[in-house]
């Protein structure tokens, strides 16, 4: 924000995996990712969250990903007081760059494409 970078090692918790299905018989499969995550060094300054990662086939050659949670405040009032001016965005960016992390360490995992097959992150 405004040039000043805030940065902090994070040590992310994988919670459980599941693959779901919908009950009608034409849904395609979801997987679900839970997730925690917490500061590694002074984790009492810095907000905790707890998320879930979903990745769900869109179509035969895109996958949509998403990621949803909530995240809990330190410093009592003080915290409060940071969310509401400024902390909130940091969260929703803090998990923008988490889930586009998520995508190019997906990418790189997947043979590569056939010489007309496109890939679309987004």
């Amino acid at each position: 924000m405004a040039g000043v970078e805030i940065g902090v090692d994070v040590r992310v918790h994988v919670r459980c995996i599941r693959d779901q299905t919908k009950p009608a018989a034409d849904a395609l499969p979801v997987t679900r990712v839970a997730l925690s995550w917490e500061a590694t060094t002074m984790p009492g300054i810095f907000p905790a969250m707890l998320a879930e990662f979903s990745a769900r086939p869109f179509s035969t050659d895109r996958t949509e990903l998403s990621i949803e949670g909530s995240y809990w405040l330190p410093l009592g009032h003080v915290g409060n007081v940071i969310d509401a001016t400024v902390g909130h965005r940091i969260a929703e960016s803090a998990v923008g760059r988490l889930l586009a992390d998520l995508v190019v360490e997906i990418l790189d995992e997947l043979p590569a494409p056939a010489a007309s097959a496109t890939v679309h992150p987004r």
